[in-house]
């Protein structure tokens, strides 16, 4: 099963299983689509740590950074794989220094991306350039509640901006959204954004 599914729809399953798991010898793998399959089980596994700093999160970053490391950077999806990992250890600068590898800059996952990394360094004018690529052009092909988490991207970047049009951009994107789990994270932030006032 696919270690994305598995860490949102079944997450302490996918917690037991990764626990139980023995720790990855990757020095001497050759085969780069396993190498990729190890990073990204290992990012997932990373993402779902409270602490960060725990000895278990520290070896899934590792074992995932190591990964990501020694493959070929030779396509936009495994570019942006490797920047989402960056994004999330919060290694925003470094995420960014993967951009000259961009093959297909208008690509709409990839200005995701791009409006996260622009969003962790508080640059938001830019965060919110790159979102608005990502929302033009063939987003109406997308789906759904992938265009609501752009709209949220879009949200979180006009609120750094302190611009008041990020409260009509969340709201669309908790209506869009088809998972109540996300909505109510959604609602969640939406109601702290307010009470901030």
């Amino acid at each position: 099963a696919n270690a994305y599914h598995l860490r949102y729809d079944h997450q302490q399953t996918f917690e037991r299983i990764m626990e139980s798991m023995p720790q990855v010898e990757i020095k001497n793998l050759k085969d780069e689509r396993l190498l990729f399959k190890i990073a990204q089980v290992n990012e997932a596994a990373y993402s779902l740590c409270n602490d960060r700093s725990s000895a278990l999160a520290i070896q899934y970053f590792n074992t995932a950074y190591a990964c990501f490391s020694n493959i070929e950077l030779d396509s936009d999806f495994k570019i942006k794989r490797f920047m989402d990992f960056l994004n999330l250890a919060g290694r925003y600068k470094e995420a960014l220094g993967l951009v000259p590898k961009i093959i297909n800059s208008k690509e709409p996952f990839i200005n995701q991306v791009l409006a996260k990394s622009y969003c962790g360094l508080k640059e938001y004018e830019k965060a919110l350039e790159c979102i608005n690529i990502s929302l033009s052009g063939k987003c109406n092909e997308i789906k759904p509640y992938y265009k609501a988490a752009f709209l949220h991207d879009k949200a979180i970047a006009l609120h750094g901006m302190k611009s008041g049009e990020c409260y009509e951009v969340m709201q669309k994107a908790i209506d869009m959204h088809n998972k109540n789990d996300i909505k109510e994270l959604w609602r969640h932030e939406l109601r702290a954004w307010k009470a901030e006032e």
